[in-house]
């Protein structure tokens, strides 16, 4: 057992580390607050039953502390910390265990760099472990969507404290990532590189295999997106490390993705994230364009769109890719908000959630 042993604290003093025997009290920490309950503590009390092979093995160990490290940061960087109240106390430590768990994983890769000998699990029972390990964690920590309605005073029909009850829980892009995927997309579409859209075939042709977004005036070769909003997710991620619509492993539970002007099979609307944020489940529905000519649905998607004015220059940006992204003043619920920003990932986690005010 190599950290029962002690060659684990050994390895670490002689490292340089000098809280040594605290590190191993972390590893104990781990292993029965989290690990032994999916099943994972195999990989430090009992190594030759742990490894079928050392690149499996180290694989998933840095799965579980990217996992890990994520858990922490969405625990730290959320506004509202009074949300975890229920979290499990085993979760003030996952920083530490975050810290100790990277050096297990050097500690490894120095005292068995050839050892492929010994046996155990299978890819597979890792995977449904570590997956199993996710989804309690997020499950524990998650936003959900459907939190702020459930706990809300009684509307008594009043449509505009609707609509600010969802802005207020809804979550916008930052502008950083904004103008970045905006350049990107110029310069593609200027180029000619294909560029992702919702398939329709009322606004699309095939031409010698080809996909194209075509009106009177324009013809942009485009790439069907696979679900109709992949492309969107994959990019969210990647600028901010959250996960919404994804499954499993979302940070954000009840919660779509909404284009709010619409046009999802026009490429230069649908990955444009001046068109996109992620809103509560039980709003989404308003914002439907489909439903744009009811009252209610009118005010809340005018009033998004002011806000997307305010916080990215829409209009201006709309400009730039020749379509025109405007909002009817009429149906704005005026005021001043402080609405939630996601900001860009940074050393491979995520963003933190920024309270920005904004006046429409």
């Amino acid at each position: 057992m190599y950290y029962k042993d002690q060659q684990f604290e050994v390895w670490l003093a002689s490292n340089g580390n000098t809280q040594a025997r605290q590190s191993r009290g972390y590893i104990d920490s781990l292993i029965k607050n989290v690990l032994s309950k999916y099943g994972l503590d195999t990989i430090f009390v009992g190594m030759a039953k742990a490894i079928q092979q050392r690149n499996i093995t180290l694989a998933k160990l840095g799965d579980l502390h990217s996992k890990i490290n994520k858990a922490a940061a969405l625990k730290n960087n959320y506004p509202n910390s009074s949300i975890y109240s229920s979290v499990n106390n085993s979760m003030t430590s996952i920083q530490q265990w975050c810290g100790v768990l990277k050096k297990y994983i050097d500690f490894l890769k120095q005292t068995e760099p050839n050892n492929n000998n010994y046996k155990n699990w299978g890819a597979q029972q890792w995977n449904n472990a570590l997956s199993d390990f996710w989804k309690n964690t997020i499950d524990a920590v998650a936003i959900d969507g459907y939190t702020s309605l459930l706990n809300a005073p009684s509307m008594n029909g009043n449509e505009d404290k609707f609509v600010i009850l969802a802005l207020e829980n809804s979550y916008f892009l930052n502008k950083t990532a904004t103008i970045g995927i905006q350049n990107g997309l110029i310069n593609n579409i200027k180029s000619k590189t294909p560029v992702y859209a919702r398939k329709s075939n009322a606004v699309q042709k095939v031409i010698n295999g080809i996909r194209y977004f075509v009106n009177s005036a324009l013809k942009i070769p485009m790439l069907a997106d696979p679900d109709g909003n992949k492309e969107v997710r994959d990019l969210i991620e990647k600028n901010t490390g959250y996960t919404v619509s994804s499954g499993y492993n979302d940070f954000f539970t009840n919660f779509k993705i909404s284009h709010i002007w619409g046009n999802a099979n026009d490429p230069r609307f649908f990955t444009s994230f001046w068109n996109i944020v992620i809103v509560p489940a039980w709003a989404n529905d308003n914002l439907d364009k489909n439903n744009s000519g009811m009252p209610l649905a009118q005010k809340m998607i005018n009033t998004y769109k002011a806000i997307c004015e305010k916080l990215y220059g829409a209009a201006s940006l709309g400009n730039q890719l020749g379509v025109n992204p405007t909002f009817n003043p009429n149906y704005v619920v005026h005021g001043t908000y402080e609405v939630n920003v996601l900001n860009n990932t940074s050393n491979g986690t995520i963003g933190t959630i920024k309270k920005v005010r904004v006046t429409v």
